[in-house]
């Protein structure tokens, strides 16, 4: 009975990966921090998940890469920019329809991009709560303006979409000013004001 009652569990299925399981692997790494500039122990993991080699480059959009990986076991395309990957890493959805476990990204400087984990938090109207990588040098947990929305996608297993194996961009920049596929940087003092706004109610 024992050896029977083993195989059977064996044999259920396993959970599907959700847009739940984002939220908390993120989570789970607000706090991680740079040493050196953009790099470090946790920055280096985030980073390898990309196609872009070695380290020292922003990697706000490596942090959501290595995020989905971790829940979905895939990406659809391992980018290392922020407005690229929301344009081409997953099923766009409108900044009206951002639900948890999606990424957005921001009209930013080059661009920004983040997790979000609750797009219509309490008493914070006209914001949208989120975890990012490289923000501040580190992994924040912060709420960011909607009016700075970009753009934003979702994962297609968070949708029962089926997904082959993750894509490696098979087409890395050739022109080093291409910013749609460069590594991205904002404002670190632009940030500290908008969570400070978001901090004061405003």
């Amino acid at each position: 009975f024992d050896a029977l009652a083993v195989k059977l569990m064996n044999k259920r299925p396993k959970p599907k990966p959700s847009a739940n399981a984002v939220v908390r692997i993120a989570l789970r790494e607000v706090g991680c921090t740079e040493s050196g500039t953009n790099t470090g122990t946790c920055v280096r993991k985030y980073q390898a998940v990309t196609w872009l080699g070695g380290t020292g480059w922003p990697w706000c959009a490596a942090f959501c890469c290595w995020v989905w990986k971790q829940a979905y076991g895939s990406i659809p395309r391992a980018t290392a920019g922020a407005w690229h990957f929301t344009l081409n890493a997953g099923v766009r959805v409108s900044p009206e329809n951002i639900r948890p476990g999606d990424c957005v990204s921001y009209r930013t400087g080059s661009g920004h991009i983040n997790i979000c984990v609750n797009p219509h938090p309490p008493g914070r109207p006209g914001y949208i709560e989120t975890v990012g990588g490289n923000e501040s040098n580190s992994v924040r947990h912060s709420y960011w303006p909607r009016y700075m929305i970009h753009s934003a996608c979702r994962h297609p297993r968070s949708m029962g979409a089926v997904m082959e194996s993750p894509v490696i961009d098979p087409n890395p920049p050739s022109d080093p000013n291409d910013t749609a596929y460069l590594p991205t940087e904002y404002d670190p003092q632009d940030f500290d004001q908008y969570v400070l706004e978001a901090d004061n109610g405003s």
